[in-house]
């Protein structure tokens, strides 16, 4: 009886450690960064966007996005603005770190990340629509 026991834990205890979780699931994939928010305080004002990149072409702006790809290995491919980076990332309750950035989530739906930068002084939220 104790060795069927010990070896129902044991099966039990793997699958636990291999399996991920709900917030895993719906993470992994291809997420576009739609929005981001400061809440500055009510002293400092955000500074204007200027136009002193008027020789920019206006099309190649519009290809200039923000994506994150988290897969199931724990890997993430962050592109910010055409620029690619691989990193590792972890979720631990409601905390996300990836490289050596730790942040904050505030929302995670189906189709929805909302994250902070932890101990971020401006408070910025970052709002993701999932893609894929």
């Amino acid at each position: 009886m104790k060795t069927i026991l010990f070896f129902l834990t044991l099966i039990l205890g793997i699958n636990q450690s291999n399996a991920q979780t709900n917030s895993e699931k719906i993470l992994v994939g291809k997420w576009i960064l739609v929005e981001e928010a400061d809440s500055f305080p009510s002293d400092i004002e955000p500074l204007e966007e200027t136009d002193s990149d008027s020789d920019f072409d206006s099309d190649s702006k519009t290809d200039l996005k923000n994506y994150l790809t988290f897969k199931n290995d724990g890997s993430i491919l962050v592109n910010q603005m055409g620029n690619d980076y691989k990193a590792t990332y972890r979720l631990k309750d409601s905390t996300l770190t990836f490289g050596n950035r730790i942040y904050s989530i505030i929302k995670l739906e189906k189709e929805e990340l909302v994250y902070k930068e932890k101990d971020d002084f401006f408070d910025t939220h970052y709002y993701y629509r999932k893609l894929e």
